[in-house]
């Protein structure tokens, strides 16, 4: 499964293509980029914490590029950063991931916006 991840998160299947599709199946790029956060998000749960970073780091990175630094999907990429340093107890890393997305969420959504408040709940736990 994780092979099969991988050469989806890339967008292309190249060699593990079927003989119908041997033409390189091509992802759209949001596709590509959940992919890869649903990776990253796999390999955090498992603890494999080395692996899920870079992969976090450039979902993020590429978001913000693509879609802006105020779009959901990219406060979300953020959050999950944050959720990934926590986990790894490192808090001074944590902490201003989960402030930028709360602050960002506060002034695109509103104080009262159910994201906001989950928001504001996972900085509560810091």
């Amino acid at each position: 499964m994780r092979l099969h991840l991988a050469c989806v998160s890339s967008g292309t299947y190249g060699p593990f293509a079927t003989s119908a599709s041997r033409s390189r199946l091509r992802l759209p790029r949001t596709t590509r980029l959940a992919l890869r956060a649903s990776l990253a998000g796999s390999d955090r749960e498992q603890g494999r914490y080395d692996e899920a970073e870079p992969l976090y780091l450039r979902t993020l990175e590429a978001r913000g590029r693509i879609l802006g630094e105020d779009h959901p999907d990219t406060l979300t990429s953020v959050n999950n950063l944050a959720g990934l340093y926590e986990s790894q107890g490192r808090y001074s890393g944590a902490e201003p991931l989960y402030l930028r997305a709360l602050a960002a969420r506060e002034r695109m959504l509103g104080e009262d916006h159910p994201q906001t408040l989950r928001d504001c709940l996972f900085r509560q736990f810091l």
